[in-house]
């Protein structure tokens, strides 16, 4: 409970260098306690940290195989990082332990949304929708998918469908304000990989459209905040 409560502290404010004192002070006391490196990988990924926050989710993994919150984090860093074969083999090994978890099965959608592999994506994040209906993000990120391929009345259909949904959430506004901000998140680092040169496995040409995808699901957030 200690750890825990180390965690939302540092959330709230941003405590990182005493936070990450305190939690290996933990590790000396006990260098097995699972929670202790999985929020010090909380803590690397909320600083971008992404190499940090990797090694701590695989050091939980190595000690407890089961782990799913730190296995879901694992593949979500190494996304991010480009490592995107690694991440798809993260995705499938969790979707086939944890198979009625819906967050996996959306992000390994996205994944296959960030590959090009647009009609794969839009499977997962159906499957996802079936597996909780009341989840948003696989639906927005259908809508996104959808204007890939230039069914843009359908993307817009299915940007409300995602909206409605958020609507139904008690702390909307906060959930609209979280959900816009991860969208334009995902539009800098795109950017800023087509800037940089450095695409890896992606495309120029799916960078680019994967870009322009973004720009449509952020623009349709503000356009609602006006």
């Amino acid at each position: 409970m200690l750890i825990m409560s180390g965690v939302e502290t540092f959330f709230s404010k941003n405590a990182y260098y005493n936070f990450l004192r305190k939690n290996k002070e933990l590790i000396s006391r006990d260098p097995t306690d699972c929670d202790v490196y999985y929020c010090l990988g909380l803590a690397f990924e909320k600083q971008e940290k992404l190499i940090e926050a990797e090694i701590q989710y695989k050091r939980v993994l190595k000690i407890d195989p089961y782990y799913n919150k730190s296995a879901h984090n694992l593949a979500i860093v190494l996304t991010k990082q480009g490592k995107y074969t690694e991440a798809l083999e993260q995705y499938e090994k969790n979707i086939r332990e944890t198979p009625d978890d819906s967050s996996n099965v959306s992000c390994y959608g996205y994944l296959k949304f960030i590959l090009g592999k647009y009609e794969e994506a839009i499977e997962s994040f159906e499957e996802a929708m079936r597996k909780d209906p009341n989840e948003s993000m696989p639906v927005l990120n259908k809508s996104l998918t959808l204007y890939c391929l230039g069914r843009l009345e359908p993307a817009i259909e299915v940007f409300e469908e995602g909206l409605g949904k958020i609507g139904e959430n008690e702390k909307w506004e906060a959930r609209f304000e979280e959900d816009l901000g991860i969208y334009e998140g995902e539009l800098r680092r795109f950017e800023e990989t087509l800037g940089s040169g450095d695409l890896g496995e992606i495309p120029r040409e799916t960078l680019v459209r994967n870009i322009k995808a973004l720009c449509f699901i952020v623009d349709s957030f503000k356009r609602v905040l006006l």
